[in-house]
């Protein structure tokens, strides 16, 4: 059974030198991590945390494995779209792991197409 990967963000908090965990995210496409609530507030304090890479985290035939990808841009969702607000997450390289878009394909008919992605964030590099 396929199952989703376990993505973890670290950035510098507001104040602090150190990097540290600042929230956790899903890996939607191989460059794109969508953040979590927590994030998603933490990021609209007025110092929001520089965030750095993501640590990604997954096991696949019983194997463990485990990636650090820098992030490359934060994107807000845009503006025209009327579902809750979140940030996408675009990483500077693909990641190996198992994508929210893998699972959903494993386990239902048809696949998220990037477009729906490309609705999200439009600016994204990967949707042009």
């Amino acid at each position: 059974m396929l199952e989703a990967a376990v993505v973890v963000v670290y950035g510098i908090p507001a104040g602090r030198r150190q990097p540290r965990r600042v929230g956790t995210g899903r890996l939607q496409l191989r460059t794109l991590v969508t953040a979590d609530t927590r994030l998603d507030r933490r990021m609209a304090l007025p110092k929001p945390p520089r965030l750095l890479r993501v640590g990604i985290g997954w096991v696949t035939e019983g194997r463990p494995s485990v990636e650090v990808i820098e992030i490359l841009q934060v994107h807000p969702t845009d503006p025209a779209f009327e579902g809750s607000p979140q940030l996408g997450l675009e990483l500077i390289t693909a990641s190996k792991a198992p994508t929210e878009a893998d699972v959903f394909a494993a386990n239902h008919p048809g696949l998220i197409p990037a477009s729906l992605w490309c609705k999200l964030f439009p600016q994204a590099r990967f949707c042009h």
